[in-house]
């Protein structure tokens, strides 16, 4: 699929009215039909709630349906992205190699050079961290392909540019959360899973502290740095199923055995290790 110009709907409520965002999200849920296109953050002590619409007409329609909620409270805005405002910030590169079953590119103003056995990931670069050029980034993607299969749901923990949350519904899973506490970090993703038709993922815009829902999945990803892992060990943790996965990565070789000596701590097995030039990833299962 291809970029297009697109029209927004922005909903601002106050945290506190969970009820009507609750309405609010439904709402759009059911016109739209793609989580995708859906967007929520929290900034402040106000939730606002993004739809995003490639029809004209729709988007005109939906605003006049929300705006006739008259919920007290809220506001109601209308914008027009078009695409040459996403299409600018992108950096030409060549493909890039993330793993045995996938690669990027970053150019998509350029017919893609299919390569053997492998599929290709869109991502427009200089928007967000993730476009594959960090052994990080490699490393992740790998360890999700080891679990193709095995990874229905899937809870992308700093989605960044949302690369690890594509590869995660192309290995199979159906169920997706993205969160990010940065919003262009949240609007690169938006238009990554856009542009790769990746359209079962829910997308968050909040710090994982504030992130309250009560889920578990079968693979968590958290590619974060080193003392954010381990500060938010124990609510990275809480959201993965006994006997699913959680990938981490962003850790500094100098500081690997630390952090393993925390995480043995907790509830999980260590599968694998990945060691780069100056990174580690590590795949755990958890075990009760």
């Amino acid at each position: 699929m291809g970029l297009k110009t697109c029209w927004q709907i922005q909903c601002g409520i106050h945290s506190s009215k969970i009820g009507a965002a609750q309405i609010i999200r439904t709402l759009l849920s059911d016109i739209i039909l793609d989580p995708g296109s859906i967007v929520e953050q929290e900034i402040g002590k106000r939730q606002y709630i993004s739809a995003f619409f490639t029809d004209r007409q729709m988007a005109h329609n939906t605003f006049n349906i929300v705006k006739n909620l008259k919920v007290k409270g809220m506001r109601v805005r209308f914008a027009i992205i078009k695409s040459q405002d996403i299409l600018k910030t992108q950096k030409i590169n060549k493909p890039i190699d993330l793993s045995n079953s996938f690669f990027v590119v970053t150019d998509l103003n350029k017919a893609i050079q299919e390569r053997v056995g492998k599929t290709p990931i869109k991502i427009l670069s200089q928007m967000a961290f993730g476009t594959g050029a960090h052994e990080t980034t490699r490393f992740m993607v790998q360890l999700i392909e080891k679990c193709r299969g095995r990874l229905p749901s899937f809870f992308d923990v700093g989605t960044g540019s949302g690369i690890l949350a594509i590869v995660a519904s192309k290995c199979g899973a159906q169920r997706i959360y993205a969160l990010d506490n940065d919003s262009n970090c949240i609007q690169a993703a938006r238009m990554n899973f856009r542009v790769n038709d990746t359209v079962n993922v829910r997308l968050i815009g909040s710090p994982l502290y504030k992130f309250k829902e009560n889920i578990q999945f079968d693979f968590v990803a958290a590619n974060l740095v080193t003392d954010e892992l381990l500060s938010n060990k124990e609510v990275i943790c809480r959201h993965v199923k006994k006997g699913g996965y959680l990938a981490v990565s962003g850790i500094g070789l100098e500081h690997l055995m630390r952090f393993k000596k925390n995480f043995c701590k907790l509830p999980f097995r260590c599968l694998k290790i990945y060691k780069g030039k100056k990174w580690a990833a590590l795949l755990y299962k958890r075990t009760r």
